[in-house]
């Protein structure tokens, strides 16, 4: 009778099988995963209060139009300006700026130089018969009247001189009379007129505002008058013959001037100062279902302006400081679900970082655009969080997109200080849009999961104004309209943004989408082309193994479109050395036979690391190259484990350690790898099979299982026992649809003289 083990020893084994304790807090927070929590959720709790700020201390902005909803009574006093009393100011002051007239400087500087030039043309002429008839009546020329003029027009002489000077004087007089056309002076309607002098004497301005009675037409009676002082300071024997000629040349001196004239009255309304009325505390500023007028809109921000400027610091402060508080809860939480359902994302702080920038920027867009147009206050609520919900969906899973989209509407309603009804318009739009992501196929599904999205706000929009708001009161009905027109365009234009941003999306949060897998899984693809020309044996062997993944996703609910995708690129390595592998020498001679077993394992070894340099060479996904390295796990490369084996027994050696001659990994850690390293193992074995019935086969596949199972290499990932038969099952049909048995057909077998007849012919 055997001897029972002693009582140290059956404690030890009980120690030894009893579970470990789990960690405490302690050593949880000195992970450094720990830390990198309490810096995202500080950096979250700090940065979201400062994008709330805007809206802590003030309250939901009204738009214009809209119905008050409870009665609004000033807090402080406060002064508002009269913008009726201003109106008035500034309209009495434009009213008080005359027309404003500019010179026609072209034509007085035309009939100064020919003033100036007129003594000059006439000493050419002798006598007064030498001049032409129709001259001399012109300027009433008499004999006396061209020798004046024959005197003035030598040049360089004093009265040359005097008579320049003279001109220019007559000019500054005909430009300080303000002479207008006949029209303009009719279409007057003010008492005076300002004239913009070009050529003002030393000290004096421009500008001069003439009465209307001073102001003369080339027709008026006066102009004669005013010609006759005009001319006084000229020699008495040209006198009348410059009154003559100015008579038959003068045009309007002035112009009304439109645009100037605008100018003038804009500065004068700009120079009235507003006029500023007080306020005192406590006065009704509306009624309940008064429409907001602008008068009013700026009246409320002139009262909330003075409440805040009134309040105390410790005042200033609680606001933000409360807000603090709640967006650390909120962080603190977010980071404990991270942990207890996300550990992907609290292993890798690059994850943490597209996560908090994402929540940070949808916040931020939530508040300004609120601040922006705050008539479309439900598409500032319901555009961000919906876009969050469907990049987290895209990146991780539908389960956490609900719950940070539930997380960041409950945030916003809190920033934009919405009723807490509103929270399930977004919820409902989050919920409809994320059970929709399951995976996304072709370009059209972001769209129609954006519209459905749309269309589900929008009713929800339409029942919660309804049921929150007075129905009969006056602009509810348009208001409630408004709100569910903004739920149903944010969801649709959230899915044609989504659909345009997601390269960028794959990139910040490192996934792979269906669509993307959909194009490696073309044949045209550079590294599948390859494989095929060069390795054709080795692109067969991958299509057998896709189909026979695929269909073991499908059984287990796995990503069967990333199983196939990964086994199609699995032995892309095979390409640099195809001779070496059995499948691509087609009955020709083995490359192995002349090479040690040690040469022989590096080679076949080495195709996986080969594969994946040639995976990244091209740009391949990340969860595309874990296929790629993990395809044979740590197995053990028993051909060549057991050649090894024989010769070292045959020199009289130590045998060969089983470590040496394993694949270095790693193990397959997701559920599609783990089929994927199945299918390879079972495909090679049934082809290597003299004759693959379907009992064979289903033994063959049970146990490469359970060899793989026990040798550990389905460790790493979450692969059950169940999972496992339905595995098993999947890949034992397909392999039995491969290799099924096919009917031999009868030979027809001739008579003798038939087939001889038939040779002859």
């Amino acid at each position: 009778m055997a001897q029972g083990k002693t009582s140290t020893a059956r404690r030890r084994e009980v120690r030894r099988n009893l579970p470990k304790a789990q960690a405490g807090w302690r050593e949880l927070i000195r992970k450094p995963e720990f830390g990198w929590a309490v810096l995202f959720a500080t950096v979250f709790a700090v940065v979201a209060t400062a994008i709330a700020s805007p809206l802590i201390d003030r309250d939901r902005p009204m738009h214009l139009g809209q119905a008050v909803e409870r009665p609004i009574v000033s807090r402080v006093p406060y002064t508002v300006i009269d913008e009726d009393a201003t109106r008035l100011d500034r309209r009495f002051a434009a009213d008080q700026v005359p027309p404003q007239f500019e010179a026609d400087r072209s034509r007085l500087d035309a009939l100064r130089q020919e003033l100036n030039d007129l003594p000059a043309s006439l000493t050419g002429y002798e006598t007064l018969d030498d001049v032409p008839e129709s001259l001399a009546q012109s300027m009433s020329l008499t004999p006396g009247r061209l020798t004046a003029f024959k005197a003035i027009g030598i040049t360089g002489s004093e009265e040359n001189k005097r008579w320049q000077r003279s001109i220019e004087e007559l000019t500054r007089g005909l430009y300080d009379t303000a002479i207008v056309s006949e029209d303009q002076w009719q279409d007057l309607k003010t008492t005076s007129i300002a004239i913009h002098h070009p050529d003002p004497a030393e000290g004096e301005t421009g500008r001069r505002v003439k009465a209307i009675r001073a102001v003369l037409t080339p027709t008026d009676e006066r102009f004669a008058l005013e010609l006759d002082q005009l001319v006084a300071p000229l020699p008495a024997e040209t006198r009348a013959v410059i009154k003559r000629v100015l008579s038959d040349r003068i045009e309007p001196t002035y112009t009304y001037s439109d645009t100037l004239t605008r100018a003038m009255r804009d500065a004068a309304r700009g120079a009235v100062p507003v006029r500023i009325e007080s306020r005192e505390a406590g006065v009704v500023i509306a009624q309940p279902g008064q429409k907001a007028s602008q008068a009013l809109l700026d009246e409320v921000l002139a009262e909330e302006a003075a409440y805040l400027d009134a309040r105390s610091p410790v005042e200033r402060w609680a606001g933000r400081a409360a807000m603090l508080a709640v967006m650390s809860i909120v962080a603190g939480g977010m980071w404990v679900y991270f942990f207890a359902y996300c550990p992907r994302l609290v292993r890798n702080p690059m994850r943490g970082v597209a996560i908090t920038a994402l929540l940070l920027l949808c916040l931020g867009a939530s508040v300004y655009s609120s601040l922006l147009w705050p008539d479309f206050i439900i598409g500032s609520l319901t555009f961000p969080t919906l876009f969050a919900a469907t990049v987290l969906a895209i990146a991780y899973d539908q389960r956490f997109a609900l719950a940070m989209g539930v997380v960041l509407a409950m945030l916003v309603v809190i920033m934009l200080k919405l009723p807490l009804a509103t929270t399930l318009i977004v919820v409902v739009g989050v919920a409809i849009g994320v059970m929709q992501l399951r995976e996304i196929r072709t370009r059209s599904k972001l769209l129609i999961v954006g519209t459905y999205a749309g269309l589900a706000m929008g009713f929800t929009a339409a029942v919660v104004g309804l049921a929150v708001k007075p129905i009969f009161s006056e602009g509810v009905l348009q208001t409630v309209l408004i709100d569910a027109l903004a739920a149903i365009t944010s969801g649709f234009f959230t899915g044609l943004l989504v659909q345009g941003a997601l390269p960028l999306i794959e990139r910040a949060f490192n996934v792979t989408t269906a669509m993307t897998l959909k194009e490696l899984n073309d044949a045209s693809h550079p590294l599948l082309q390859r494989l095929a020309h060069e390795a054709p044996g080795t692109y067969q062997h991958s299509l057998r193994i896709a189909d026979m993944a695929e269909a073991a996703a499908e059984a287990i609910g796995a990503d069967a479109l990333l199983c196939r995708v990964g086994s199609m690129y699995h032995d892309i390595g095979k390409t640099n050395k195809p001779a070496y592998f059995i499948e691509n020498q087609a009955g020709g001679p083995n490359k192995h036979a002349k090479l040690p077993p040690a040469m022989s394992l590096l080679i076949i070894v080495g195709h996986v690391k080969d594969g994946v340099e040639m995976a990244r060479e091209f740009g391949l996904p990340i969860v595309i190259r874990h296929f790629i390295e993990s395809h044979h796990g740590t197995t053990l490369v028993e051909y060549f484990y057991h050649e090894a084996k024989k010769q070292t027994e045959a020199e009289d050696k130590p045998g060969p350690s089983e470590f040496e001659f394993r694949y270095p990994g790693p193990k397959p850690t997701t559920r599609e790898a783990a089929i994927m390293m199945l299918c390879d193992c079972v495909e090679g074995a049934a082809r290597a099979m003299d004759e693959p019935t379907a009992t064979r086969l289903e033994n063959l596949v049970r146990s490469m299982a359970n060899k793989r199972l026990m040798d550990g290499q389905f460790d790493d990932c979450d692969l059950t026992l169940q999972d496992l038969s339905r595995i098993e099952q999947a890949i034992t049909k397909s392999l039995t649809a491969m290799y099924h048995q096919r009917i031999k057909y009868p030979e027809d077998k001739k008579p003798s003289d038939e087939r001889e007849k038939t040779a002859a012919g």
